[in-house]
C-alpha cells in the first residue's frame, strides 16, 4: 500500500524449529509476501519495486504468496503477476 496508508515495509526473520523434519529441508529459507492489494493507487511501484528486491535479496528457496492481491476489480491482478516474476 502507500506509505502514507500501510507505513513502511515490514520485515521479520524468523528460525522456525520442526520435529523430525527432513534433513532435505534443513536450512530452507522462504520468504513470505502478503496483502499486496494491488490497484495502483493504494501500493506504489516504488515500494513494490522495493518488497520485491528484498525479497530477492534474501536469495530464498521458495517465495509463498499470501493475503490479498488486489481490492474490488481482479484486473490489476495482471499487472502484479508480471512484476512478481522478477
Amino acid at each position: 500500500m502507500h506509505q502514507l496508508l500501510s507505513g513502511a515495509l515490514s520485515i521479520e526473520k524468523l528460525t522456525v524449529k520442526i520435529s523430525n523434519l527432513p534433513p532435505s529441508l534443513a536450512g530452507l529459507k522462504l520468504v513470505q509476501m502478503s496483502d499486496f492489494h494491488y490497484d495502483d493507487d493504494l501500493l506504489s511501484e516504488k515500494m513494490l519495486i522495493e518488497a520485491i528486491a528484498i525479497s530477492n535479496a534474501a536469495k530464498p528457496d521458495l517465495v509463498i504468496l499470501t493475503g490479498d492481491y488486489v481490492n474490488t476489480i481482479a484486473k490489476p491482478i495482471h499487472q502484479l503477476a508480471l512484476r512478481l516474476k522478477t
